[in-house]
């Protein structure tokens, strides 16, 4: 506000008007009744184009290893990112949980100060934020790989006394994190012009340590964010578990099977283990015999009525079974079906017994009955001994590429 103060004075024959200002400029301090507060006025992200030109790796299975060349790693990153970008799950707080190896999440966020006598933004921080992480082959070890994909600001002079910090929580004692603390915080400018936008946290649990015999150690990494002004009367924004990583680092060793003795899994995958019955199959008879048991199981015996037969849907999974007694007790209870059916001489000619859910699950024959096949919610069946056999192999090769432990829950399909 500008007040004139206007006095006339006459020397001689020369009049003197003099104006007299006192006045508070638009630059200086602002009202201190208001107060300015940073708030989330959008958070609608929205995918990109695809672009054709990056590959698209749908159906890999692909953990890190300590071999991969920097190289390799920024180009599967940027692969992985791609898909990611195109995939509604990654925008939720759970992420996308491509498999055992894999999973990512995308955001953005418009934040806005807002002036306490409801006037427009006097500035915004707008940004699309990506985390990548990779498990490691053989190894307990995570990365988390975020990236602001894009920044952007409108306003000015607030900005340049304003810090956005990036952080993962989750580290401690047995759960190390490097940098720590796994954090970057810098001021938005320096965000928004430095160029380099990433930040990269490794995630370790130390090898054979851990909880009951496979030595395992569950994680949660979190990430937050916190925008703050450096000036009274400014009120922060800050925003927890904007994604939440669940993992489990495990040493089970010979006791997995086949795969790498030590290991990390997103634990929210339910991996599917998939098995074929076309033509050139070599273990087309049990394929077959696991789609009827899952989507014909009148066809298939013990006759219940109403038999509903697990291991379809994530409602009602399969969970493996690794103490060997109860794997034993499991198929016996099941060749009592195909004897009962077929009779004693099913045996013969080089055909087998097999079994559906497998003997090495929660849900086999004797497991979960209490040892009254009648009721099994299964199937038996003879079919050739070669290709109960091949089935066989397929499922241990799965347990261990997607580290399947005890209880670990999994589903199973049939390429036809």
């Amino acid at each position: 506000m500008i007040r004139r103060a206007i006095r006339t004075t006459t020397l001689g024959t020369v009049t003197v008007l003099a104006v007299l200002l006192s006045a508070t400029s638009a630059a200086a301090a602002p009202d201190e009744a208001i107060t300015y507060d940073w708030q989330v006025v959008s958070d609608t992200f929205t995918p990109p184009p695809v672009d054709p030109s990056v590959r698209s790796a749908t159906s890999s299975l692909r953990p890190r290893s300590a071999a991969d060349s920097p190289a390799a790693q920024r180009a599967a990153e940027l692969d992985f990112k791609a898909e990611c970008l195109q995939r509604s799950e990654a925008r939720t707080k759970d992420g996308w949980v491509k498999s055992r190896y894999e999973q990512c999440f995308v955001g953005k966020r418009d934040v806005a100060l807002l002036p306490s006598n409801g006037g427009p933004p006097v500035a915004n921080v707008i940004f699309d934020y990506s985390v990548l992480a990779f498990a490691y082959r053989n190894s307990r070890r995570v990365d988390y790989v975020f990236d602001f994909d894009d920044f952007d600001t409108k306003g000015g002079d607030p900005l340049q006394v304003t810090k956005l910090r990036v952080e993962f929580t989750g580290c401690g004692a047995l759960v190390t994190c490097a940098p720590m603390p796994a954090e970057r915080a810098q001021y938005v400018p320096e965000w928004k012009f430095g160029g380099d936008r990433r930040l990269v946290v490794t995630v370790t649990t130390p090898q054979d340590t851990g909880a009951g015999d496979f030595k395992t150690i569950a994680s949660l990494m979190q990430l937050n964010m916190y925008l703050a002004t450096e000036r009274p009367g400014y009120k922060p924004w800050s925003e927890a578990g904007m994604a939440s990583s669940r993992t489990r680092h495990d040493s089970a060793g010979a006791k997995l099977g086949a795969g790498p003795w030590h290991g990390a899994v997103f634990t929210d995958h339910v991996p599917t283990l998939t098995f074929d019955m076309r033509a050139g199959s070599n273990h087309r008879q049990a394929a077959r015999h696991i789609h009827d048991a899952l989507n014909n199981p009148r066809l298939t015996f013990p006759s219940i009525n109403a038999k509903s037969v697990p291991g379809k849907t994530k409602q009602r999974p399969l969970r493996r079974l690794m103490k060997a007694d109860e794997n034993d007790k499991n198929g016996a209870e099941a060749i009592k079906v195909c004897r009962d059916i077929w009779g004693t001489e099913y045996a013969k000619g080089g055909i087998e017994c097999d079994e559906f859910p497998f003997r090495s699950t929660y849900e086999g024959a004797w497991k979960s009955t209490g040892g009254d096949w009648q009721k099994w919610q299964g199937s038996s069946r003879p079919i050739k001994a070669e290709d109960n056999s091949e089935a066989g192999k397929l499922i241990g090769l799965f347990y261990g590429e997607h580290r399947i432990l005890d209880s670990d829950a999994f589903l199973v399909d049939v390429q036809r």
